[in-house]
Protein backbone atom coordinates (compact mmCIF):
# COMPACT_ATOMS: atom_id res chain seq x y z
CA UNK A 1 0.00 0.00 0.00
CA UNK A 2 1.33 3.39 -0.98
CA UNK A 3 1.31 6.32 1.44
CA UNK A 4 1.64 9.96 0.45
CA UNK A 5 2.27 12.82 2.89
CA UNK A 6 1.92 16.37 1.60
CA UNK A 7 2.71 19.21 4.01
CA UNK A 8 4.09 22.26 2.20
CA UNK A 9 4.99 25.29 4.23
CA UNK A 10 5.38 23.55 7.58
CA UNK A 11 8.55 23.87 9.62
CA UNK A 12 10.78 20.82 10.12
CA UNK A 13 9.62 20.01 13.70
CA UNK A 14 5.97 20.38 12.72
CA UNK A 15 6.51 18.21 9.65
CA UNK A 16 8.05 15.50 11.85
CA UNK A 17 5.00 15.63 14.13
CA UNK A 18 2.74 15.23 11.12
CA UNK A 19 4.88 12.38 9.83
CA UNK A 20 4.73 10.50 13.15
CA UNK A 21 0.99 10.97 13.67
CA UNK A 22 0.09 10.20 10.08
CA UNK A 23 2.17 7.02 10.03
CA UNK A 24 0.16 5.82 13.03
CA UNK A 25 -3.10 6.65 11.24
CA UNK A 26 -1.90 5.12 7.97
CA UNK A 27 -1.16 1.82 9.70
CA UNK A 28 -4.61 1.66 11.24
CA UNK A 29 -6.41 2.54 8.00
CA UNK A 30 -4.21 0.18 6.01
CA UNK A 31 -5.08 -2.71 8.35
CA UNK A 32 -8.76 -1.90 8.07
CA UNK A 33 -8.61 -1.71 4.25
CA UNK A 34 -6.92 -5.11 4.10
CA UNK A 35 -9.66 -6.60 6.28
CA UNK A 36 -12.38 -5.35 3.93
CA UNK A 37 -10.46 -6.49 0.84
CA UNK A 38 -9.13 -3.20 -0.55
CA UNK A 39 -5.37 -3.70 -0.36
CA UNK A 40 -4.39 -1.74 -3.50
CA UNK A 41 -5.52 1.69 -2.29
CA UNK A 42 -3.22 4.67 -1.82
CA UNK A 43 -3.57 6.75 1.35
CA UNK A 44 -2.88 10.47 1.18
CA UNK A 45 -2.78 13.03 3.98
CA UNK A 46 -2.32 16.73 3.29
CA UNK A 47 -1.67 19.36 5.94
CA UNK A 48 -1.75 23.11 5.39
CA UNK A 49 -1.62 25.96 7.86
CA UNK A 50 -4.37 28.44 7.08
CA UNK A 51 -4.19 31.48 9.36
CA UNK A 52 -4.19 29.98 12.88
CA UNK A 53 -5.79 26.69 11.81
CA UNK A 54 -4.24 23.47 10.61
CA UNK A 55 -6.27 22.07 7.74
CA UNK A 56 -5.96 18.29 7.38
CA UNK A 57 -7.22 16.44 4.31
CA UNK A 58 -7.32 12.67 4.39
CA UNK A 59 -8.13 10.70 1.22
CA UNK A 60 -8.14 7.07 0.17
CA UNK A 61 -7.22 6.89 -3.53
CA UNK A 62 -7.99 3.95 -5.86
CA UNK A 63 -10.95 2.96 -3.70
CA UNK A 64 -13.78 1.08 -5.47
CA UNK A 65 -16.43 3.63 -6.37
CA UNK A 66 -15.78 7.16 -5.14
CA UNK A 67 -12.69 7.94 -3.07
CA UNK A 68 -13.39 8.60 0.63
CA UNK A 69 -12.28 12.16 1.48
CA UNK A 70 -12.29 14.09 4.76
CA UNK A 71 -11.30 17.68 5.49
CA UNK A 72 -10.86 18.94 9.08
CA UNK A 73 -9.58 22.22 10.49
CA UNK A 74 -8.45 22.82 14.07
CA UNK A 75 -6.07 25.00 16.07
CA UNK A 76 -4.33 21.88 17.40
CA UNK A 77 -2.53 19.80 14.76
CA UNK A 78 -2.77 16.56 16.72
CA UNK A 79 -6.51 16.99 17.25
CA UNK A 80 -7.04 17.79 13.58
CA UNK A 81 -5.22 14.63 12.45
CA UNK A 82 -7.08 12.51 14.99
CA UNK A 83 -10.46 13.97 13.95
CA UNK A 84 -9.68 13.31 10.28
CA UNK A 85 -8.62 9.74 11.08
CA UNK A 86 -11.81 9.13 13.08
CA UNK A 87 -14.02 10.50 10.31
CA UNK A 88 -12.33 8.51 7.53
CA UNK A 89 -12.55 5.34 9.61
CA UNK A 90 -16.29 5.86 10.15
CA UNK A 91 -16.72 6.56 6.43
CA UNK A 92 -14.87 3.36 5.49
CA UNK A 93 -16.90 1.33 7.99
CA UNK A 94 -20.16 2.63 6.54
CA UNK A 95 -19.02 1.76 2.99
CA UNK A 96 -17.96 -1.72 4.07
CA UNK A 97 -21.56 -2.85 4.35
Amino acid sequence: MKQILVAPGLTAPTFETVKDLSSFCFKKVEEFLRRIGVGDATLRISVDKVSKFYEVKFEVLDFPGTNPFVKVADYNLRKAIHKAYTKIKKMLMSRKS
